[in-house]
C-alpha cells in the first residue's frame, strides 16, 4: 500500500483534469440554481440535472461577450472546461459560453466559431482592404450552373465591359462545396501571381440555413482570410449572413448587388467625362485669358525696359538734338554770312578802288609803296599816280606841308591846281 499526501492526490486529479481532452472542451446542458454574483463581478451557479449538478464560475472577462446572461431556472447549454480547485477540493466547471438550450446545437457551434474566429482578428475592420475603382480582372468563384454567374456576367457587361473575369467554378452546397470553395480561392491566388486580378467575388444565391453552411466552415473563413487578392462575399439575400460575410473586405446583399458595387457604371463614366471635359475646355479658356493679360501685361512692362525701346528714345532724342544742331548751325551760318556781306560791303566801302572812285588818286613812289607823307617826296623823284581809270606818271617839283581844304568844293580846286603844278 501507498501512502500519498493530499497535495499529491490533489496534483495528481488536477493533472487529470488538464490531459481529459473531453473536460477541456465541455458542451453541457441543463437548469441554472443558486445564481449568485459577486462584488468582483463573477457570477457563481450549479447546473443542475435530472440527479446530479455541476458547479460552475462564469468569471466577467466572459460577461461581454455572451448573448445573454444566465438567469435563475434558464435551460441552458454551456460551454467550458472542468477546472478542480485544489486548495478547496472542489470541482467546477468555467463556463466562457452560455446559450439557451433551444437555439440547437449546429447553431450553438457556430456562434462558438464565430467568436473564436473573432478573437483570432479574422473579422477585424482595421485589415479590411479597399477595392479597387476601376477593377481590370475580377475572379469569380460560384457553381457553374445555375443563374448566379450568369446575372453577375451580365451586370458586369451592363456597367464595365472593359473588366475581364476569370471564372473558378465550385460547387456551393453539399458535403464537397466546401473543400471546392478552397480550391478555387487558392487557383485565383495563384493567377494573380502571374497575372493581373483586382479581386475575387465569391457569389451564391439564396437558400437555407443549412443551404449556406458551405460558407460558414472554418476553413471557407480562413482561405478567404488568407487571400492575397480583396475578396467580396456575395451570399444569398439581403438577410442572410455567413462567417464568410464578416471576414470578407466588403459584404454584398446579393450576387447582382455585388457585381454592381465592385464596378462603376460605364454610362455614368462617360457622362462624367463629357461633363469634365466641358469644365476643362471652361477653365483652360478662362486660364488662356488670365495667362494672356499676364502676358500682355509683361509684354508691356519688357517694352519699357526692352533696349530697343530705350534706343527708340535715345535715337528719337539724337533726331531732336540732331535737328536743333542742324537749325542752330544754319542760323549761325546766316549771321555768319550777313557779317561777311556787312563786312564786305564795309570793305567795298573802304576799297582804295571805292576811294579812287570818288575822285581819289593814289600816290605812290618809286618803290611801288603808296606816299604817305610829303616829306617822303623829294624834288626829282618821279611817283606812280592812280586814278580811278588808269595811271599818271608824276616827278616831284617841290614837296611842302598844306592843310586839306575845309570842305568838298575848296579841295576840288585844290587839287586841281596841285595836279596841275605837278
Amino acid at each position: 500500500m501507498e501512502l500519498l499526501e493530499v497535495d499529491e492526490v490533489a496534483g495528481y486529479v488536477n493533472d487529470l483534469f488538464q490531459a481529459d481532452p473531453l473536460l477541456r472542451d465541455l458542451w453541457v446542458h441543463g437548469e441554472v440554481g443558486d445564481l449568485t454574483r459577486a462584488a468582483s463581478g463573477h457570477l457563481y451557479f450549479s447546473l443542475r440535472g435530472q440527479g446530479a449538478q455541476l458547479r460552475c464560475v462564469l468569471f466577467r472577462g466572459h460577461l461581454p461577450k455572451l448573448m445573454a446572461l444566465p438567469g435563475l431556472g434558464d435551460a441552458v447549454i454551456l460551454h467550458g472546461a472542468m477546472s478542480f480547485y485544489q486548495a478547496r477540493g472542489s470541482c467546477d466547471l468555467l463556463v466562457d459560453q452560455v446559450y439557451p438550450e433551444g437555439m440547437g446545437l449546429a447553431r450553438i457551434q457556430l456562434e462558438a466559431l464565430r467568436r473564436r474566429l473573432e478573437e483570432e482578428g479574422l473579422f477585424e475592420p482595421a485589415r479590411k482592404r479597399p477595392l479597387p475603382s476601376f477593377p481590370r480582372a475580377i475572379g469569380v468563384v460560384s457553381s457553374e450552373s445555375g443563374a448566379v454567374i450568369h446575372d453577375v456576367l451580365t451586370v458586369l457587361a451592363r456597367r464595365f465591359p472593359l473588366a475581364e473575369v476569370i471564372f473558378a467554378p465550385a460547387s456551393v452546397q453539399g458535403e464537397q462545396a466546401p473543400a471546392e470553395v478552397v480550391a478555387a480561392l487558392a487557383r485565383l491566388n495563384r493567377y494573380a501571381e502571374r497575372e493581373r486580378l483586382d479581386l475575387i467575388v465569391v457569389a451564391r444565391g439564396g437558400g437555407s440555413e443549412g443551404e449556406l453552411s458551405c460558407f460558414n466552415d472554418e476553413r471557407v473563413v480562413r482561405a478567404a482570410f488568407a487571400s492575397k487578392v480583396p475578396l467580396v462575399s456575395a451570399i444569398g439575400h439581403e438577410t442572410d449572413y455567413t462567417l464568410l460575410d464578416l471576414v470578407a473586405d466588403l459584404r454584398a446583399p446579393t450576387p447582382s448587388a455585388a457585381a454592381e458595387l465592385i464596378t462603376p457604371d460605364v454610362a455614368v463614366l462617360r457622362r462624367e467625362l463629357a461633363e469634365d471635359g466641358e469644365r476643362l475646355v471652361l477653365a483652360i479658356r478662362e486660364r488662356l485669358r488670365l495667362d494672356r493679360l499676364d502676358l500682355d501685361g509683361l509684354r508691356e512692362r519688357l517694352l519699357l525696359r526692352s533696349p530697343l525701346t530705350e534706343t527708340a528714345r535715345r535715337r528719337e532724342q539724337v533726331a531732336a538734338l540732331s535737328h536743333q544742331a542742324e537749325r542752330a548751325l544754319r542760323h549761325r551760318l546766316e549771321l555768319a554770312r550777313r557779317d561777311v556781306e556787312s563786312r564786305a560791303q564795309q570793305l567795298h566801302a573802304l576799297s582804295p578802288r571805292q576811294t579812287l572812285q570818288r575822285g581819289y588818286s593814289l600816290v605812290c613812289g618809286a618803290d611801288g609803296a603808296p606816299l604817305r607823307s610829303w616829306r617822303a617826296a623829294r624834288p626829282g623823284d618821279e611817283l606812280a599816280v592812280w586814278v580811278a581809270d588808269g595811271l599818271v606818271d608824276a616827278r616831284v617839283e617841290a614837296a611842302m606841308p598844306r592843310a586839306l581844304p575845309e570842305n568838298g568844293a575848296r579841295a576840288s580846286e585844290e587839287q586841281d591846281a596841285a595836279a596841275a603844278h605837278v
